[in-house]
């Protein structure tokens, strides 16, 4: 289900960034859709930006991570992997840290101060792929002290004192996992950048998770665009041109991000969601929260100019360094020009891995070995075995359905239920049916589906002190649905708000009323 939010206005609306700060979420969708981003406006009175405070990193404590001296390669004034040499385009050296650093706390900011979104309340075994410093999984360790926390990395990077629960090591993801464990939880954060085929790192994660284990993808979308004109024919928009061409030729496209649900779901994950948020490239944005953003992703393109540029443009694009410092001079003078009204996608994918039915779908040995079966001893077999199989069926009802099921019916149905990808579409559309009376009864297992449920405003509970109306989800969140007054403004023509889940892929529809303020005053008197 795909749900698009408005389309940006025309330059010199009146309309605010949404309270819910810009985000729509989207599921079993197949791709970053610019039409479904939240709109941004400008802000022509803002002439003024406050300084970024607060981007100190969190302090790690007790253990050391077993350290091991690599001699990383020195070019063109900065330091890059020894291991795979070459393969990863950008830096490891001092900037490239403090701004990977700088970039969590942007994600952080972004994401509401959650360190992932997918519906794991309590992780046991966790792998960060990309960790880069570390800072994520330092922090997830923090947060879920019984929790084992592992970051891989091509760098040694990482600091010397890390939770207990905490350590790292250097591997390459696109090589065959050998991890001893599974895990719960699998992130990855802007890997945008960083492997040839993602496609090969989410399969291999979808076997490294245990049944019901998550995956989740944070990343950006390139390549920045505008919310008008404003960015074209500029140095900015040569530079990303120039720089992801490049890159794909020297055989890593930039562009993969885009396509994160159709990998996750080719792979075999179920319960795909994903998220959209906007970064504006400065303070041209109108709404503090989006001026935050605005000034933390200026900050870190400065920062990351040189780091995305230097060794794609040299090693691939035939430029000198120093012609590579004359053409990022100019997109500089861009990323601080505000009245460049450029912005970057960036989404939230994630998805589960179906829990594992048993061995052969319970049918009994002897008919599991024959070949010429009675067409009704086969049927009544293979209905059994669906019906005790099948976790949409065994669970959302204690008492299975008497109904019949056709010869062609059921060999469809065991050839569905045989084969991983079949067996996860055919898990979403059978969600899809059974969202109905089961689900609103209360009954079985209704987690983390996809659906749409009509109620009234009245129905939703309001928090005085936040002025907002809210809602428990499904899924657990006991507010995952929320609702602000400048939401309701926005739709008060319509007088049906569409609002999503924030911890899963499902949807609430609500209907309300708008009085006039002259119906008010009328009333008054």
């Amino acid at each position: 289900m795909v749900t698009d939010g408005p389309i940006f206005p025309a330059q010199g609306g009146d309309a605010d960034v949404p309270t819910n700060g810009g985000v729509s979420t989207l599921s079993n969708s197949s791709g970053a859709d610019e039409s479904a981003l939240q709109h941004l406006d400008v802000d022509y009175s803002d002439d003024h930006d406050s300084a970024i405070t607060d981007m100190s990193t969190p302090q790690t404590s007790t253990m050391s991570v077993a350290s091991s001296i690599y001699n990383y390669v020195e070019e063109n004034g900065r330091t890059y992997h020894r291991y795979k040499e070459g393969k990863y385009m950008m830096p490891n050296d001092e900037a490239e840290m403090d701004r990977l650093d700088l970039q969590h706390q942007l994600w952080s900011i972004t994401l509401f101060n959650e360190l992932y979104l997918s519906p794991v309340k309590n992780p046991h075994n966790v792998l960060d792929i990309g960790t880069g410093t570390g800072i994520w999984a330092i922090e997830l360790a923090n947060k879920h002290p019984s929790a084992r926390v592992v970051g891989s990395d091509l760098s040694p990077i990482q600091p010397d004192y890390v939770p207990p629960n905490c350590h790292f090591e250097v591997d390459d993801a696109e090589d065959e996992w050998n991890y001893s464990q599974k895990f719960d939880l699998i992130h990855g954060r802007a890997l945008v950048t960083c492997f040839k085929d993602p496609r090969t790192v989410i399969e291999a994660a979808f076997k490294s998770l245990v049944p019901g284990g998550y995956l989740e993808f944070q990343d950006l979308v390139l390549p920045m665009r505008a919310i008008d004109d404003t960015l074209d024919g500029k140095a900015l928009q040569n530079w990303q041109e120039i720089t992801i061409n490049t890159a794909a030729k020297l055989g890593t496209s930039w562009k993969h991000s885009g396509n994160y649900v159709k990998f996750f779901e080719e792979a075999g994950f179920v319960d795909v969601v994903e998220n959209h948020f906007q970064w504006p490239m400065n303070t041209w944005a109108k709404g503090e929260r989006m001026k935050t953003i605005g000034r933390y992703w200026q900050e870190d393109m400065l920062k990351g100019l040189e780091s995305l540029s230097m060794a794609v443009l040299t090693r691939g694009g035939g430029m000198t360094k120093e012609a590579v410092l004359e053409l990022t001079a100019e997109v500089r003078k861009n990323i601080v020009d505000k009245s460049i009204h450029a912005y970057l996608p960036v989404v939230v994918v994630y998805g589960r891995r179906p829990d594992d039915s048993p061995s052969n779908f319970g049918l009994p040995e002897g008919i599991r070995n024959e070949s010429n079966i009675p067409a009704q001893t086969l049927r009544s077999a293979y209905r059994r075995a669906l019906l005790q199989n099948h976790p949409d069926k065994s669970q959302l009802s204690s008492q299975p359905t008497l109904s019949l099921f056709s010869i062609d019916q059921i060999s469809e149905a065991f050839s569905i239920l045989s084969d991983a990808g079949s067996r996860a579409k055919y898990d979403k559309e059978l969600k899809l049916q059974n969202n109905g009376a089961n689900a609103a009864e209360g009954k079985g297992r209704q987690e983390f589906r996809t659906g749409v449920e009509t109620v009234d405003l009245d129905d939703l509970e309001f928090d005085e002190a936040q002025e907002e109306w809210y809602r428990s989800c499904r899924c657990g969140d006991g507010r995952g649905f929320l609702i602000r007054e400048a939401d309701l403004e926005e739709a008060a023509d319509d007088g049906e708000l569409s609002v999503g889940c924030k911890g899963c892929s499902l949807w609430l529809k609500v209907l309300f009323g708008v009085i006039e303020e002259d119906v008010k005053a009328a009333d008054a008197t």
